[in-house]
């Protein structure tokens, strides 16, 4: 379909969009710096964020005829959400565009064709940086504040190089795009920012509790299991071999090439209890708490479970 930058006239605006942050386990990131630049007027705005991480007012441009140009735009809203400002009515997101475009394709040398920045202006016979630059700004990034002035620039010129890529991947995409569906698609990104950046909601206290009494939570469950059934295979809360082989003795009715647990739960009832309390957090060797989990609690916030979605 052929369209062309004359496609985008029904917007006022349009803001080439990249942010940087320091992701941290189960909070909303802090905020690093954002850099855009509105494509006809090449007006520019970038706003470097102190440790604190606010508060600062937008100065980017809002309304209905704004449209905002991203890569992977989910990222640059958990640095909007962080800061408490307003997402943008309207977004073109390239990494979702280029995903439509790229689905099922493989590479020369087999295998999907992939989906970062970098692949998507390959792909497109564009010049980019190259990984090693990429990654090496990013591990200066992720060690996070304090940052010299000398660094801050950095961040910033490698923050708008990602922008001026966007400025070489709108119009040799934009061919291949339709409009009101890419609007449409992009409206999503901004449903996974807010996920990612709600959270989870979780008991904190409780889970406190439990991390605190962990240790007689399990023999107290242990003391009650063995009071009830009389299995005597745990020494307090360790499984003793020895302790289970005497049980399945005393079970002559099973042969040897069935004594063992799983078999042994799959078929009696009772021992269900077993392979129950063994396969789950009774083999934990330590206490629950907010940063032990896969999707770690926040502290600096309202006690949810954040993670990145994308």
């Amino acid at each position: 379909m052929a369209n062309s930058l004359n496609e985008l006239d029904d917007f006022s605006e349009v803001v080439q969009l990249d942010t940087e942050f320091v992701a941290r386990d189960g909070d909303l990131v802090l905020p690093v710096c954002v850099v855009a630049r509105e494509l006809r007027s090449g007006r520019r705005h970038e706003v470097f964020f102190d440790r604190k991480g606010g508060p600062y007012e937008n100065p980017l441009p809002q309304g209905d005829e704004v449209l905002y140009v991203a890569y992977s735009a989910q990222a640059e809203w958990s640095v909007f959400l962080a800061l408490g400002w307003q997402l943008p009515v309207h977004v073109l997101d390239l990494f979702v565009e280029f995903r439509c475009a790229s689905n099922g394709l493989t590479k020369a040398r087999g295998g999907p064709v992939e989906s970062s920045l970098i692949a998507a202006l390959v792909h497109h016979g564009l010049n980019s940086m190259t990984v090693v630059e990429k990654e090496s700004m990013r591990g200066l990034i992720l060690r996070g504040h304090p940052y010299s002035e000398e660094e801050q620039r950095l961040i910033l010129d490698y923050c708008a190089e990602d922008v001026q890529a966007l400025e070489q991947l709108l119009p040799a995409m934009l061919p291949e795009i339709e409009i009101p569906y890419a609007v449409f698609r992009g409206r999503y990104t901004k449903s996974v920012g807010l996920m990612g950046s709600s959270g989870i909601p979780v008991d904190a206290p409780m889970l406190d509790r439990l991390g605190t009494h962990w240790g007689a939570l399990k023999v107290r469950l242990m003391r009650d299991i063995e009071a009830e059934y009389g299995f005597g295979v745990y020494e307090g809360t360790c499984w003793g071999n020895r302790r289970f082989a005497n049980l399945l003795d005393r079970m002559r009715s099973w042969s040897a090439e069935v004594r063992k647990r799983s078999n042994m739960s799959s078929r009696l009832p009772k021992t269900q209890w077993l392979k129950q309390v063994t396969s789950s957090w009774m083999d934990s060797s330590s206490a629950p708490t907010r940063r032990s989990s896969s999707t770690p609690i926040g502290t600096r916030t309202n006690g949810a479970s954040r993670c990145g979605i994308g």
